[in-house]
């Protein structure tokens, strides 16, 4: 921003008087200090021609006469609208006057402020000026919707016979209006013609080039790579390319950033896809092989392509000069811009780019050498430029800005965007060089000349000319006024001045709705009511206007035939209906129409569950749904952390004392319930943690090495903590460890030992299958009593008056689960108890249920009707949205953004459906106190 500011000052200064420029370089401060910059950049560059010293030359041998012989070559001169011309440019043109035939076409406005631009001697008087062309004034309440009403103007007018290429809209403000215009167009199929609206960095080959030159020397995060590929015409480096796989394969890989780990993770993810394609495995299948066959080869194609695409990146440090960076950019394009992709609009944008960039290379004549950070900012200027054409003229609706009216000719011209303080733009201040220091100086002031003169050129341009302007701004969400030239033909019109609100005796723009030049247009519903049949912009226009008819005359709106004909509307009227409506529908959650003929969706005999699945539905039902019928997840994406997750600090201690738990039972060296963990012990388990950090540190998940060293202080603490807590607990139950890791309901091919699967009935669940796996089983040395502890590594805070509601209203049901499991491997006569324990600082070592762990029968208890409510809620195929008490639920949801925005409005009117009264009182968290 210093850079583009410091060339626009320069500019200024460049066209100023000598004395201006002494006087400032004796002023103090910064406007002093400029004007010496600008001294030296002046002697700097004194060997080179810019334009103002072109012109200057070029005066100076045309009043010499030495360039007599090139100017008989080219004949009579004649200069077309020439406006707003430097003192240099002024001087060739008195020369060419002088000296030789030089004629001059003046588009004159006859407005004394317009016309200071044109050649002083030139202007014509104001008397000799044309009358003015008949007006039109818009007034619409929003942006979108004056944009929309000029198309419906102009579909009226092409309906009545005025070609397209005859017509023409003009906007001030690029931002609000050229993607807006080009939008309503595109829908209305009215084609455009005229300059385009982008700059080359907004093009296809400007952002293919941009992105690959941002990847040099930096660390390739695969974010930003993948953006460059999934965005960008790059070329295929071999059959099959897919940018959309390739960023899914990386994701899974787990690549972060560096090219070590684009290496190392993408050939770890590939040959872990290779190894599962040579298991003998029965389940699965040939589809299944040939994916993961195909996911090992997208893994490799991908690690090629990097480490080529970093080879070819960190050639531009070997570039020294401008010539090499250039010829090192044309490289890029050739190996990586996929050309043949391109249509024709953007080949010509890649000839503009190519022959900018080659631009660059007359550089090194100015700088003894180049950088990638200098090549990057001349890289951006060369993007900032225009880009091509869009469309080709007399073929669509010219649509373009207000400055390059001047002096062509349309039967309608539509000017929008007419607001206070947009139209005319308030000249901004140099900060370089303020309005008050140039005035001191002696150096012209900013004006809006020029600006005055485009608008009335623009107005000009066209045989019917319609001004508009919106009461408030879509984008920027506030209000606006109309501006003062907007009033000034207003007032002309009217014939009395008029104002942007209702003055004493004076008249505004609401006075003028009877004017037949003047129309309002107070809404989007206005907009639709006030356009007849035959002058629609487009089919969708047609029919929200009949809609709207129809509606006006007394019928139901979903009685309508385009209602009953256009699966869209009529689903989403059913829709509307449906979600406002108190009982749950099949649009908010009813899948009972949908239900399988075993009368269950998603709940089989045949499929296996694990406690925190049906935890799922007593949470939120609707969650449940989309993630274990619909099978929906939210894609893991990758991120260089700066300290290790909770969840991986979690399973990270869960594998240090399984593994622990599991070598002392090796080494037949478990303790007797009486008996602390020995100095051995405590060597051995400290071993075990530091071989699991290193592979923790393998797998990238530790974060940042500053962080993980003061984690792994804690977890150290923790463990070395354990091994009292542990002494002390099993003193107070009076058992030893007797499985760790302990799995039920799996395959044996995957768990060597496995448990048979736990299966409860009754009458309202029917029989269900769980699965899962026990954190540890300990044992009385009678054998008459066993606990099952599941280990966690968090706070207590979710696990409160587990002595009163068990299993936490469906929320915790783990405990039973694992409860009946190890019944089942230890035998009916042995007492269960179950607990959860909390390993460590953060949870204080507790046990929940607080006090004492609880017995098994005593869990079903609370187990039975939990169970039983969700089993016929699922089976039943209810699946409501329940945002918790204040939105609870939806906090750590992944599916937060698929629920609509009023959820907690649906879920009060939708709990009344009788159908859902046990989930209600299952889930309502007063019923429970």
């Amino acid at each position: 921003s210093f850079h583009a500011s410091l060339r626009s000052t320069f500019r200024d200064l460049r066209r100023a008087a000598p004395d201006a420029i002494t006087a400032l370089e004796r002023r103090r401060g910064m406007s002093g200090e400029i004007a010496r910059l600008y001294a030296r950049y002046c002697e700097h560059t004194k060997a080179y021609y810019d334009r103002e010293a072109l012109a200057e030359a070029a005066a100076a041998a045309v009043s010499s006469g030495h360039a007599d012989t090139a100017l008989t070559a080219l004949g009579p001169v004649i200069a077309y609208l020439p406006r707003t011309l430097t003192p240099s440019e002024q001087r060739l043109f008195d020369a060419l006057r002088d000296a030789w035939r030089c004629a001059t076409i003046l588009a004159a406005t006859g407005d004394e402020e317009a016309d200071e631009i044109l050649l002083p001697a030139a202007a014509p008087s104001a008397s000799s000026m044309p009358p003015p062309r008949p007006a039109h004034l818009l007034v619409t309440s929003d942006t979108g919707e004056e944009v929309r009403s000029v198309v419906r103007s102009i579909a009226a007018a092409a309906h009545a016979g005025t070609p397209f290429h005859r017509m023409a809209i003009l906007y001030w403000h690029q931002e609000t209006y050229a993607a807006l215009i080009a939008e309503q167009l595109a829908a209305a199929n009215i084609p455009i013609a005229g300059p385009s609206t982008r700059k080359l960095a907004a093009t296809p080959v400007g952002r293919t080039l941009k992105g690959i030159v941002d990847l040099a020397g930096n660390d390739l995060p695969r974010e930003e790579v993948m953006r460059w590929l999934t965005s960008c015409p790059v070329k295929p480096p071999s059959a099959g390319f897919s940018p959309s796989r390739w960023d899914a394969i990386s994701r899974e890989a787990g690549v972060v950033v560096g090219i070590d780990q684009w290496r190392d993770r993408l050939a770890n993810y590939a040959a872990a896809q290779q190894r599962t394609t040579t298991r003998k495995d029965e389940e699965l299948s040939e589809g299944r092989e040939k994916e993961l066959a195909q996911s090992a080869a997208e893994a490799w194609a991908l690690r090629s392509f990097m480490i080529r695409l970093l080879d070819t990146l960190n050639r531009s440090e070997d570039s020294q000069t401008w010539v090499a960076f250039v010829k090192w950019s044309e490289e890029l394009i050739d190996q990586y811009l996929d050309e043949e992709a391109l249509p024709s609009v953007e080949r010509e944008n890649l000839d503009t780019l190519v022959t900018a960039l080659q631009e660059l290379a007359n550089l090194d004549e100015m700088e003894d050498s180049a950088d990638l950070d200098a090549f990057r900012a001349a890289l951006d200027e060369v993007l900032s430029r225009p880009a091509t054409r869009a469309g080709a003229l007399g073929e669509g609706l010219f649509v373009g800005p207000v400055r390059i009216a001047a002096g062509l000719r349309f039967d309608r011209v539509y000017l929008v965007g007419m607001v206070e303080g947009l139209v005319p733009a308030q000249p901004p201040d140099d900060p370089l060089l303020p309005q008050l220091e140039r005035e001191q100086a002696g150096l012209p002031p900013r004006s809006t000349a020029a600006e005055r003169y485009d608008y009335l050129a623009a107005a000009a341009a066209g045989r019917t000319r319609v001004l508009t302007f919106a009461r408030g701004n879509n984008i920027a969400m506030r209000e606006q006024h109309p501006s003062r030239w907007f009033l000034e033909e207003a007032s002309h019109l009217y014939g009395s001045p008029v104002y942007p609100s209702m003055l004493s005796g004076s008249h505004d723009l609401v006075s003028l709705r009877e004017q037949p030049w003047f129309e309002e247009v107070v809404s989007a519903q206005h907009g639709i009511n006030t356009v007849s049949a035959s002058q629609p912009a487009d089919i969708h226009d047609y029919d929200l206007h009949q809609l709207s008819h129809w509606r006006q005359v007394g019928n139901a709106i979903d009685a309508h035939h385009l209602a009953k004909s256009e699966p869209v509307l009529s689903r989403a009227l059913e829709m509307q209906r449906a979600r406002n409506a108190k009982p749950l529908t099949r649009w908010d959650g009813d899948l009972s129409s949908a239900i399988s003929p075993s009368g269950r969706i998603g709940l089989s005999n045949r499929e296996f569950f694990s406690p925190t699945r049906l935890q799922t539905w007593a949470t939120c039902p609707f969650r449940y749904f989309l993630s274990n019928v619909l099978g929906i997840a939210a894609p893991e994406q990758p991120e260089e952390v700066a300290t290790i997750s909770a969840l991986e600090r979690g399973s990270l201690l869960h594998t240090i004392l399984e593994r622990f738990i599991r070598t002392a039972q090796q080494q037949r060296a478990i303790p007797a319930s009486d008996q602390p963990w020995t100095d051995d012990h405590r060597r051995q388990l400290i071993e075990i943690a530091e071989q699991a950090f290193q592979e923790a540190e393998q797998r990238g998940v530790t974060g940042k090495p500053l962080l993980w060293e003061l984690a792994k202080n804690k977890m150290l603490s923790d463990l070395e903590r354990f091994l009292k807590e542990d002494a002390k607990l099993r003193r107070k139950h009076g058992v030893s460890p007797h499985a760790v890791e302990c799995a039920f309901g799996f395959p044996e091919d995957e768990h060597p030992t496995p448990l048979d699967t736990v299966e409860w009935s009754s009458d309202k669940t029917g029989t269900l299958r769980f699965r899962g796996k026990i954190d540890r089983i300990d044992l009385s040395s009678s054998g008459d009593t066993g606990l099952v502890l599941d280990y966690k590594s968090g706070k207590t805070d979710y696990y409160k008056n587990m002595d009163k509601d068990p299993v936490q209203r469906g929320k915790r049901l783990q405990l039973p689960v694992y409860g009946l499991a190890a019944r089942q491997l230890l035998g009916d006569g042995v007492n269960v108890l179950v607990a959860y324990w909390f390993v460590t600082e953060d949870g204080k070592f507790v046990t929940r249920p607080p006090r004492k762990p609880g017995a098994l029968d005593e869990m079903l208890d609370a187990f039975a009707p939990v169970v039983g409510t969700i089993a016929e809620g699922i089976g039943a195929g209810l699946f409501p949205a329940n945002p918790g008490n204040e939105g609870n639920n939806c906090r750590n949801c992944d599916f937060k953004n698929l629920c609509p925005t009023r959820r907690e409005w649906h879920w009060r009117r939708k709990r009344n459906d009788p159908r859902l009264s046990a989930y209600v009182t299952m889930a309502d968290e007063e019923a429970s106190r």
